[in-house]
């Protein structure tokens, strides 16, 4: 069964900005990463982000709709199919259907009270579902680390 990991963030790091970083480790361990957006825009915009959010390092990556075989990393969106990848990383409030079938499930919950209760419904359902289940408490200083 597939492992999820709730990165629960603590302060004003913003969930993409910190999903950037989970990614730029996921492929530099040799892993393909899947990062679901809540819609086409959210998913520009991590396209952008991934250009710019480390100074010292590239990501390679590629909106799903543009992405060649092979990518290492894949942003999409909902309607978007999903590759197969390592890594499968959720930006939005629900669980989507295209989880099925990664290694691994990550969710990043901001610090914010409507974030954290739909966080705590989707780890309760993922619990349910028998996944074997990973909570991660992000300082501020983790996070930008």
């Amino acid at each position: 069964m597939a492992r999820v990991d709730f990165y629960i963030l603590n302060g004003n790091t913003p969930p993409a900005r910190f999903s950037c970083k989970l990614a730029s480790k996921a492929h530099h361990q040799g892993n393909t990463v899947y990062i679901l957006a809540a819609d086409r825009t959210e998913a520009a915009q991590l396209d952008d982000l991934l250009w710019t959010f480390q100074d010292t390092s590239f990501v390679p990556h590629a909106c799903v709709d543009v992405a060649a075989p092979g990518t290492p990393v894949v942003i999409g969106w909902p309607e978007a199919q999903a590759p197969q990848t390592d890594v499968f990383i959720n930006l939005t409030d629900t669980i989507p259907a295209s989880s099925q079938g990664f290694n691994r499930l990550v969710e990043i919950i901001a610090d914010e009270a409507t974030q954290r209760e739909r966080g705590r419904a989707r780890y309760k359902t993922y619990r349910e579902q028998g996944y074997e289940m990973n909570n991660h408490t992000i300082s501020p200083e983790q996070a930008s680390a």
